[in-house]
């Protein structure tokens, strides 16, 4: 099989969901598996990519997801509400908002969840901010290694 098909043979995360309408467009959905993390049968055995598959289920149904919240469709200014910025000290250094990989989503109540996790560290200071701007820790929605974060808001 030459490596293209290879390549677009293996789906994306979105497509092992039973949500596949809601993750279809998030930054988490759009990743493939590697070739490797397929058995013989063409389905992924990783445990841990399978846990956070079921998570990602879970958490549609539990938070009454109804779609993907496009930032690129929507009001910046919803988005800032859950940003988390740091500065660094340096008045020619801009302040930054530490969250990676971040997605929203609407709900059947009207409300927006953020959720984000890469690049987060351990360390109980950045916990205590995050904490801080209204976010909670749920099950990982990324990868069973990282923390996952969310914060809801009722527009």
């Amino acid at each position: 099989m030459n490596s293209f098909k290879q390549e677009h043979d293996v789906k994306r995360y979105y497509e092992y969901t039973i949500h596949k309408k809601i993750y279809k467009d998030a930054y988490w959905g759009h990743n493939r598996l590697r070739e490797e993390d397929l058995g013989e049968d063409r389905k992924p055995h990783d445990e841990r990519f399978l846990n956070v598959i079921a998570n990602r289920d879970k958490f549609v149904t539990e938070k009454n997801i109804d779609r993907y919240y496009s930032t690129a469709r929507n009001r910046v200014s919803i988005c800032r509400e859950f940003a988390i910025k740091i500065t660094l000290g340096c008045e020619n250094v801009p302040s930054y908002d530490i969250r990676d990989h971040i997605e929203y989503y609407k709900c059947k109540d009207k409300s927006i969840i953020c959720i984000f996790s890469q690049g987060i560290s351990n360390d109980n200071e950045t916990l205590q901010l995050i904490y801080s701007h209204g976010y909670t820790m749920i099950e990982p929605l990324y990868s069973t290694e990282q923390k996952t974060f969310m914060k809801q808001i009722l527009l």
